[in-house]
């Protein structure tokens, strides 16, 4: 047999529930600048988006009668289409309503100050970090924390519920089947899945 080892490649996981809980909990939605940027957070927790893709979402990109977000991926440069959930939408409309600066530009999510200006993903990433912080979440060193944590989280909850990995990879608008395996990893029953199964002799008393 050749002496060969497999590749480390570190798996991060997302967020859990509860610190899902306590993020969006930790968000002033009575101010201007809570509102988006509890829109963009529960978006992220309910579609997996990637923070390109939420920092670049256009308004001409809802279909608020089908409840739909049709958008080209930035990272794969492929089109996709994920369902609008009632909180997300909801969010979105409250923030478009009562707190966005009345302007011409097409992005949804803009800057608190001026000049008027799209949000950028820098920034938005910061936001998480801000509310992490509020919540009493600590950061660590094995963990990386961001927006992929919501879509790791979101991926995680939808191989736990029962939804197979060629689906899900659809949903994350994945190009390479490959890059949902990371999800198996990050779930306990994913990883089950993967287990070989054995038969157990008990006259040899070892496995087969």
């Amino acid at each position: 047999m050749p002496k060969m080892s497999a590749s480390y490649k570190k798996v991060y996981q997302g967020f859990a529930d509860d610190e899902i809980r306590k993020i969006l909990a930790a968000i002033d939605r009575n101010t201007l600048v809570g509102k988006r940027n509890y829109a963009m957070l529960i978006l992220a927790v309910q579609t997996g988006l990637r923070v390109g893709d939420i920092t670049k979402l256009k308004l001409s990109d809802i279909d608020w009668h089908k409840r739909e977000i049709h958008i080209t991926q930035s990272k794969t440069d492929v089109p996709i289409c994920v369902s609008l959930e009632v909180e997300s939408g909801n969010a979105i409309y409250d923030y478009i309503l009562n707190a966005r600066q009345k302007c011409d530009i097409p992005n949804i999510f803009l800057c608190g100050e001026y000049p008027l200006r799209a949000i950028n993903p820098i920034s938005a990433r910061a936001t998480i970090l801000k509310y992490m912080a509020i919540a009493g979440i600590e950061a660590t060193p094995q963990q990386r924390y961001g927006f992929h944590s919501f879509r790791r989280a979101f991926g995680t909850r939808l191989l736990e519920s029962g939804t197979p990995v060629h689906l899900l990879s659809q949903l994350l608008g994945h190009i390479n089947f490959d890059s949902a395996r990371p999800y198996l990893s990050a779930s306990e029953e994913g990883l089950k899945e993967c287990c070989l199964s054995h038969i157990f002799d008990e006259s040899e008393g070892e496995a087969i």
